[in-house]
């Protein structure tokens, strides 16, 4: 399960912490951006312990299975010793207009940056959301 450190906050809320979705040039270059695409991490949408949390927190692994497309598992360094587990709400995403002054915002409240093998995962997920394949691909029949 990709995990984040060094986050903090007093309660999970969508209003608190958001992950970036945009390419790491849409960043690193704002003049020529219009904006930067945020979604909001949040609680899990199930208790913990249950089946439905369990499927939650593996559907970052799409390597066999498809499963709740719309949500990027995570778990989160509390701040104080403990983790949470927390998704990142793809269906939430949103564009946070003058891109200068929102990578700005964000540099400046950063906690943490997503390690190489988090960002890839969570690159396929976004693809795979917005994609939504009939058909996994990875069960596609080659061509004769």
């Amino acid at each position: 399960m990709p995990t984040l450190k060094g986050l903090q906050w007093d309660e999970l809320s969508g209003s608190v912490a958001v992950a970036v979705c945009s390419h790491d040039c849409d960043v690193e270059n704002p003049r020529s951006r219009t904006g930067i695409i945020v979604a909001p991490l949040i609680k899990v949408p199930a208790a913990p312990g249950t089946e439905k949390h369990a499927q939650i927190m593996a559907s970052w692994d799409v390597s066999s299975r498809i499963d709740y497309v719309n949500l990027f598992p995570v778990s989160v360094d509390a701040g104080d010793g403990e983790t949470r587990d927390a998704v990142v709400d793809l269906s939430a995403m949103v564009t946070i207009a003058k891109a200068g002054l929102g990578v700005d915002h964000l540099s400046a409240d950063r906690r943490q940056v997503m390690e190489d093998a988090t960002r890839d995962a969570f690159r396929t997920k976004i693809a795979l959301f917005f994609a939504r394949p009939y058909q996994d691909p990875r069960e596609a029949v080659p061509a004769d």
